[in-house]
């Protein structure tokens, strides 16, 4: 199997577990689970799945995706605590938003516009014409995806719900920079461990006697 197939199956399968979130989600908040709650187990049950994952690679290929220096260790703290905030966000909008889900998918999914202009204003990257156009045409296709366009309902709004909404907008973007950062030293693999393992462990001291 050669990696061009490897990656495709790779996207294929993220994008089936990420779209199931929403899915299972939905049951969770109707059986009366909250937010937190639902987070909590998520990042203990995610926390697992990696690092037996990297214990496997070590035992596969004998390198250690444990391993952090020192002076990178805020970072990753950082980034652990910009996706859990992100998470938390996020699922208290959906609960408060819910059954409005377009309007809940328009607000988050202007992550890539927010983070074309960090590129352009921040990092001095060029906007050029093709930028334009997978933008533009990007954000239109996502409209239609998600039913915003052609309709729209103001069914369920709350202003509240819309703030949490926009704040895990802009807290997923810190965590994609930060995390881009580090990517360049580690393995994603030490990178998703860590962060939900941080959480985890937060919220274990958070909680202690």
């Amino acid at each position: 199997m050669n990696k061009f197939l490897k990656g495709f199956l790779c996207i294929i399968g993220a994008v089936f577990a990420w779209s199931s979130l929403e899915v299972t989600g939905s049951y969770i908040f109707a059986e009366g689970t909250g937010p937190v709650t639902m987070l909590n187990i998520r990042f203990l049950i995610a926390a697992i799945l990696f690092g037996i994952t990297i214990l496997i690679q070590k035992k596969r290929t004998g390198e250690n995706l444990f391993l952090v220096k020192r002076e990178d260790i805020s970072r990753f703290w950082l980034n652990g605590f910009l996706l859990a905030l992100h998470l938390v966000t996020y699922w208290f909008a959906w609960e408060i938003l819910d059954p409005n889900l377009p309007v809940i998918y328009a607000i988050f999914y202007m992550y890539p516009f927010v983070l074309c202009l960090i590129s352009i204003f921040y990092y001095r990257e060029k906007f050029n014409k093709n930028r334009k156009m997978a933008l533009g045409l990007g954000t239109l296709g996502a409209l239609f995806a998600i039913e915003f366009l052609p309709t729209f309902s103001m069914e369920g709004l709350r202003l509240d719900g819309i703030l949490l909404d926009v704040a895990a907008c802009f807290t997923w973007v810190g965590y994609l920079l930060v995390g881009q950062g580090i990517m360049k030293k580690y393995n994603p693999l030490t990178i998703v461990f860590y962060d939900f393992l941080g959480r985890r462990l937060l919220n274990i001291v958070k909680h202690f006697p």
